[in-house]
C-alpha cells in the first residue's frame, strides 16, 4: 500500500539518497536546510511516499509561482521515485497529490520541466495526460552574492 504524506525533517537520509538517484546529490544537512527554507513558504509543497511502512520510496516537491502576464499557475521542482520502486504506482500517486495540492491553491495549470534525455520521464508525463507546450534552452550564469 501506498502511503502520500507531508515531508517531515526527520525524512532527510532518504530525500537526500533519492535526490542522488536523480543525478542530484545532496547531503543530508543541506537537504535538511532547503526542506526548512520550503516549509516556511506555503507557496511549496514536498510530498512523499511510504510502500508498507519500508521507508520512503519517492517525493515530489510542487510550487506556486507567478508571473506578470498569467494567472499563477504551479510547477514541479522534482520528482523522484527510487530506482526499486518504479513501475509500482508511487509516481503517479505523487503526482496525484501534487495535482491535488495545485487546485487546493486555487491554480488551474500545473508544469513539468524534464530533461529531454530523461526518455522515460516524458513517457510518464505523457501518459498521465501532460501534453508537451515548448521546447526551449535553459541559460544559467553563476553569480557571486
Amino acid at each position: 500500500m501506498i502511503t502520500i504524506r507531508l515531508a517531515l525533517d526527520n525524512d532527510v537520509q532518504d530525500l537526500s539518497r533519492l535526490s542522488g538517484q536523480l543525478g542530484y546529490p545532496c547531503p543530508a544537512e543541506e537537504t535538511l536546510r532547503f526542506l526548512k527554507e520550503l516549509d516556511q513558504d506555503t507557496d511549496n509543497a514536498v510530498f512523499v511516499a511510504e510502500i508498507d511502512g519500508k521507508g520512503l520510496v519517492g517525493y515530489i516537491h510542487v510550487f506556486k509561482t507567478r508571473r506578470l502576464f498569467l494567472d499563477p499557475f504551479a510547477e514541479l521542482g522534482g520528482l523522484v521515485v527510487g530506482d526499486e520502486s518504479r513501475g509500482s504506482g508511487v509516481g503517479k500517486s505523487l503526482l496525484a497529490a501534487a495535482e491535488s495540492w495545485t487546485a487546493e491553491q486555487g491554480c488551474r495549470e500545473i508544469r513539468v520541466r524534464s530533461n529531454v534525455i530523461r526518455d522515460n520521464a516524458g513517457l510518464f508525463y505523457l501518459n498521465q495526460g501532460y501534453q508537451i507546450n515548448k521546447q526551449q534552452t535553459v541559460f544559467l550564469k553563476t553569480l557571486n552574492p
